[in-house]
């Protein structure tokens, strides 16, 4: 559900001066999936697995389930302080020169909750490789395109403990919303033979952008350790990460893998998270000729 309201007025504060000025205010609700089909990136919630391996202290994070653990089934906290200021002014210098002013913010929407969906409990993905490394000989047939036969997805139930071991991407459950704040100021002159000529300087920034972000790198402090981070250790997840597919279910592991801020998982990516920044700056020069019979050429 999206909620919006705007109001604007016109004041003429001198016979050469005109001010106008508006207010928007925007709610965007959150989505809610029929039996909390779809799933967020859990950050801080305490991972199941934590009690089995005490060598890695405050193991925390996975997928996140609406509806599970207290949650409510909104499946984002929206952000609610959404107030787009507008502000324009034009001034009369004299009967043929003209200057114009104007700022405004202006809120996206949300992230696009619809394109890029987790949906972990309810989709998996096979790690079937179809053919050998030359690419042409097929490793199966169409007859039986799945000998190991495909993975079963986990279900909601499974909660935080889903793909453990594994890869997981999904957007934040609290809401980063992008916006841009323009601007632009000119000048316009009548001239003689029905020519108008406008100067203008426009610009744009867009604060809080959205785009992925890995959330499992490893820090800088880490990093210094250099090639001691490819050391090969004994794993802790061993024994309690079963899936085969994954690095992380074998008897040792790099130790840069231990290193990291999820280390359940190998990559666990942020979707949509505003730490972009834009800036565009233009300058803009318009010539108008006014002919008769409405025909104009700019």
């Amino acid at each position: 559900q999206y909620y919006a309201v705007y109001a604007e007025d016109t004041a003429k504060l001198t016979p050469k001066l005109t001010v106008t000025y508006g207010l928007r205010y925007s709610y965007e609700a959150a989505d809610v999936a029929v039996n909390n089909a779809l799933s967020f990136l859990d950050t801080t919630s305490p991972s199941p697995i934590a009690a089995q391996v005490p060598s890695i202290p405050n193991l925390v994070g996975g997928v996140g389930i609406p509806g599970q653990n207290g949650l409510s089934r909104s499946l984002q906290v929206p952000g609610k302080l959404h107030f787009d200021p507008r502000l324009g002014v034009s001034y009369s210098l004299n009967s043929k020169t003209v200057l114009h002013g104007g700022v405004g913010i202006f809120y996206h929407p949300n992230a696009t909750w619809g394109t890029n969906p987790a949906a972990y409990g309810f989709t998996r993905k096979t790690a079937s490789i179809d053919a050998e490394p030359n690419g042409v000989t097929p490793l199966y047939n169409l007859a039986n395109p799945f000998p190991a036969g495909l993975p079963t997805p986990y279900g909601n139930s499974a909660g935080l403990g889903i793909e453990l071991g594994q890869t997981i991407s999904g957007n934040l459950r609290k809401q980063s919303t992008a916006y841009q704040e323009n601007w632009s100021v000119d000048v316009q002159r009548s001239l003689p033979q029905h020519f108008v000529l406008t100067a203008a300087y426009a610009g744009s920034t867009g604060v809080r952008l959205l785009g992925a972000f890995q959330l499992n790198q490893l820090s800088d402090a880490n990093l210094a350790l250099g090639s001691a981070i490819n050391k090969v250790v004994s794993n802790p997840f061993y024994g309690v990460i079963t899936d085969s597919s994954s690095i992380l279910s074998k008897s040792t592991v790099q130790e840069g893998y231990l290193l990291r801020a999820y280390p359940q998982f190998q990559n666990f990516e942020s979707l949509n998270q505003g730490w972009g920044h834009s800036n565009y700056q233009a300058a803009q020069l318009t010539v108008e000729h006014r002919l008769g019979q409405g025909l104009a050429m700019l």
